[in-house]
């Protein structure tokens, strides 16, 4: 009989000791594949953020580049303009002597 109630505390422990091993293997796959969830969402979320900021960037590089052949355009129609406006300062006397010298040539006539 005292073998017996030694066999079954001996058990007792041994089936104690597994239970307590079982629990913490399994608390620590848990733990685990929480770990493996939190990096993996933690890498998505990072590319998710990296895709969002490339793209913004791509919008900003084009609407620069957009801005810069306006502004362009717009330093081009002044030049021309201030040519223009030059050309037509420097005509206006010489057509005015022109005018002025058809004029005297008709009256001589």
């Amino acid at each position: 009989m005292t073998d017996n109630k030694m066999n079954e505390a001996t058990l007792n422990v041994v089936k104690t000791v597994r239970e307590a091993n079982q629990a913490l293997t399994d608390s620590l796959v848990a733990a685990q594949e929480r770990n493996v969830r939190y990096t993996q969402s933690v890498l998505v979320n990072g590319i998710e953020v990296l895709k969002s900021q490339a793209a913004g960037t791509r919008v900003l590089t084009q609407e620069l580049a957009d801005l810069y052949q306006k502004q362009q355009e717009a330093y081009q129609a002044l030049v021309t303009e201030s040519v223009n406006a030059y050309m037509d300062m420097v005509r206006t006397p010489v057509s005015y002597y022109k005018e002025a010298l058809e004029f005297a040539e008709s009256v001589s006539k």
